[in-house]
């Protein structure tokens, strides 16, 4: 099957699951899969407009709310694995995403850190994500901040 007909087709399986999973979170990796590969895809057959910002943007959402719930597991592998994708489809989306997107990922990029034990790196990561989601005034995630979470250097 080529690359564009496989891009379409998981793209299409992943938005009709969406719509009749009763509770979507339930199925997010297989949501978060199916997104990824149909990005992907579509970054590498140089898609552009559009397509590929909805495919980027949804890839962005189901990999974020993948890599919150490996934080939440402790599978660091799987939230690299999410963050790598936020990170390819943040590069492609115009607005990089937004503020919220970046202040989400630098904060699961700072828990990544706790994870590894590399607390320096956490807390300049969530000193970061604090100031971004403060700028776009995102309270939850700024309570999130270093000093509330214990990961002063």
């Amino acid at each position: 099957m080529p690359k564009s007909e496989r891009a379409a087709l998981h793209d299409r399986f992943g938005t009709a699951l969406e719509q009749q999973a009763g509770d979507a979170q339930q199925l997010t990796e297989i949501l978060a899969h199916h997104a990824e590969r149909a990005f992907t895809l579509s970054a590498e057959l140089s898609l552009e407009g559009d397509v590929l910002g909805v495919r980027a943007r949804r890839a962005m959402e189901w990999a974020l709310a993948m890599g919150d719930r490996a934080r939440r597991r402790h599978e660091v592998w799987v939230l690299e694995s999410g963050l790598n994708v936020v990170r390819s489809a943040i590069a492609t989306l115009p607005d990089g995403g937004g503020l919220d997107a970046r202040a989400r990922v630098r904060l699961l990029e700072a828990q990544l850190l706790v994870m590894k034990a590399e607390y320096g790196e956490a807390g300049k990561a969530a000193a970061e994500a604090a100031a971004l989601a403060e700028h776009a005034g995102l309270l939850p995630l700024v309570a999130n901040r270093p000093a509330d979470r214990g990961l002063d250097s």
